[in-house]
């Protein structure tokens, strides 16, 4: 019989060389747990599993535990996830993956454990995981792309109660987009209903009493949340509902789209936008905020995540245009200017900022989210020191974490077992390329053009296995192929107007404002003279007023 004590605790490691060392030294091998501060299942394996003495003992005299943040480290998660969190992944000293899953519960981690241990005593020097490098096959960029994406959602849609596939059900703010720029493009009212459609539906899980969405729901109606609140999920979301009500007027959505700001201000905010608001089914189901007032709020993760935080302030950024509310613009410039300070150096990009210091540099999706911050900071204000950092940022991940074509996710600088293999996202590449894009039209390098086309090229022959997943890719593709780069030309008193394209419900556009002193340099080089001028591929038409070039676009 095990004699153990009753206080008997995991010796949980950080991911790290002294971690890693360990396993190799000792001989054992690893169990690594990844978990999120906002994951009820996660608190469950806490409280449930590896808070029984038994199971602590097992695996502290047994295995090297390492426990590893999900948000803090989604380069770890991206490479050793078992199908969503908790994951429970067991590995060699090497960092190969042995053996994973994702909740466990007690008595059958009681009879894995010592299964694991001697497989790992009986094959350890055979054992290694079998991962297949990612074979990037370039294709040609073409209209296609999106035809058969727009397939993937017809085929997917729920057209009873909206959204995509059946239950779990979660939100898919690149779906809503992509729908409605496809009405835009096309005026087909099947993608017009679609959006509305979904943005109804999803009512469910929104909170009535204290406002945000949930993070998914669990059942196909959209009527029973998950109670997590994620600021990603909400950014997401209030780009949705801005852009809806924009395309259609209704006010639905523009009571939603304020009160996910209301609830990010209110809980969400410190300094900067904070990452998550943790489940609790006994508090969310108190119907009444008297009720819920006299219980303890869920936790609040206060980390700054700087890649949320750069969605979140695009998000702003588009309600302040849409809604007019001098507010959502100081919220956006706050966060934009916590980002700059604590987050960004000129040599190392981004980084992750959590326990009152810089963490984490080199992460791909942190740079590019920054990047669409600065770019639409830079459209709304006109401060070409937003263009700056953002072309600074740019020339970092062109050095550092391009390949001939398309991005990887981190910097090589850290090459714990699997964070040896470097992969490229296929979302993370589709920001890149939209951003690139962007660049281009706004500083005319068409160097940028170049790296946008990479991006998206080495994703056009497998974009098809994420089906309704690759709606960001569709968009990407859209901007590429079908620009629309507008330039507001003229003095101070025309600059106002720039709100008003930027307004517009279309992804494609990408808006500036060139003073006629100011902007001299850039105004010859781009050929232009005064007034406003929509640009598709190499043709421009000129217009006097933003008001013609609003009617000229079909807003």
């Amino acid at each position: 019989m095990i004699r153990v004590s009753e206080k008997e605790k995991i010796n949980w490691l950080e991911w790290g060389k002294e971690a890693f060392d360990k396993a190799k030294n000792e001989n054992k091998p690893i169990l690594l747990d990844i978990s999120a501060v906002w994951c009820h299942w996660c608190h469950r394996m806490d409280q449930d599993i590896y808070s029984d003495p038994i199971i602590a003992k097992t695996i502290n005299e047994g295995f090297i535990p390492i426990k590893v943040d999900t948000d803090k480290r989604p380069d770890i998660n991206e490479r050793y996830n078992q199908g969503g969190w908790p994951t429970t992944a067991f590995l060699g000293p090497d960092g190969e993956l042995i053996a994973g899953a994702t909740y466990v519960p007690p008595e059958q981690m009681k009879a894995l454990l010592p299964q694991v241990k001697y497989f790992y005593g009986s094959q350890k020097r055979s054992t290694r995981s079998i991962v297949q490098k990612p074979q990037y096959k370039e294709g040609e960029i073409s209209e296609q792309i999106t035809k058969d994406v727009v397939e993937y959602l017809k085929d997917n849609f729920d057209a009873v109660y909206g959204g995509f596939y059946y239950e779990p059900k979660f939100p898919m703010p690149e779906a809503i987009e992509l729908a409605i720029l496809l009405y835009r493009k096309t005026q087909d009212k099947v993608f017009l209903q679609m959006a509305k459609t979904t943005l109804d539906g999803m009512t469910g899980i929104y909170d009535q009493v204290e406002d945000g969405f949930f993070r998914y729901s669990v059942r196909q109606d959209w009527s029973l949340p998950h109670y997590e609140k994620m600021l990603e999920v909400n950014a997401g979301l209030l780009r949705n509902y801005v852009t809806g009500f924009a395309l259609t007027g209704k006010e639905e959505y523009r009571k939603i789209a304020m009160g996910i700001v209301k609830y990010i201000r209110t809980k969400l905010f410190d300094k900067a936008f904070c990452g998550s608001q943790d489940a609790d089914e006994d508090y969310y189901a108190l119907r009444t905020r008297e009720e819920r007032e006299k219980m303890k709020e869920p936790y609040i993760d206060k980390t700054i995540y700087t890649n949320w935080n750069g969605k979140c302030i695009a998000a702003f950024l588009d309600a302040y245009v849409v809604f007019e509310d001098a507010a959502l613009l100081q919220d956006a410039e706050k966060a934009v200017e916590f980002l700059i300070k604590y987050c960004y150096d000129q040599k190392r990009g981004m980084c992750h900022y959590y326990d009152g210091q810089q963490n984490v540099f080199g992460l791909l999706s942190d740079n590019i989210w920054a990047m669409a911050a600065l770019l639409k900071m830079y459209q709304v204000k006109s401060e070409k020191k937003y263009l700056d950092i953002a072309e600074s940022i740019a020339n970092y991940i062109d050095k550092h974490l391009k390949d001939k074509k398309g991005f990887f996710d981190r910097v090589q600088e850290e090459e714990l077992g699997m964070l040896k293999e470097r992969n490229k996202p296929i979302m993370e590449n589709s920001v890149a390329a939209m951003v690139f894009a962007d660049m281009e039209k706004l500083t005319g390098n068409e160097e940028y053009g170049k790296t946008a086309k990479g991006c998206l090229s080495i994703f056009a022959q497998d974009y098809k296995v994420y089906g309704v997943h690759s709606a960001i890719y569709a968009l990407a593709t859209e901007k590429f192929l079908d620009p629309i780069h507008i330039a507001v030309v003229g003095s101070e008193k025309e600059k106002s107007g720039i709100k008003k394209l930027i307004a517009i419900p279309d992804t494609r556009i990408i808006a500036q404002f060139l003073d006629e002193e100011e902007d001299n340099k850039q105004i010859k080089k781009l050929g232009y003279g005064k007034g406003v001028f929509i640009c598709k591929g190499k043709t421009c038409q000129r217009t006097e007023t933003v008001d013609e070039a609003i009617g000229k676009l079909g807003k």
